[in-house]
């Protein structure tokens, strides 16, 4: 008698990115980040908000900490559109308005505001 074992397949473990460039995903993730942020300032409760954040990190493969939510690059020097956590982003204020300026736009060439 032969006995034939299956050989064990690999699991893959898929380590969340900390930011992604909005050209990388595709053009269904591209639409539902479009959409995330139509559906943003139509949510009434902050549930709503984490919700839809939530979701589209977990689209996009972000790593997203509890109560924090995605945002865009709004760096005033490049042409960056990387998507990351809000939390891991430097914020510099652009008149009266606050601005997200990914980790590595930070790095190379911090804005400080106007």
């Amino acid at each position: 008698m032969t006995l034939i074992l299956d050989t064990p397949t690999p699991t893959t473990i898929r380590t969340p990115r900390l930011s992604v460039s909005l050209r990388t995903l595709t053009a269904q993730q591209q639409i539902a980040w479009h959409q995330l942020l139509e559906d943003h300032y139509d949510a009434t409760t902050p549930d709503q908000i984490k919700a839809l954040h939530r979701t589209a990190a977990t689209d996009f493969g972000i790593y997203l900490p509890d109560g924090d939510e995605l945002v865009e690059c709004e760096c005033d020097d490049c042409y960056c559109d990387s998507i990351s956590a809000r939390s891991r982003c430097a914020e510099y204020a652009d008149g009266n308005v606050m601005r997200a300026q990914c980790q590595a736009c930070a790095d190379t060439h911090r804005n400080y505001g106007h």
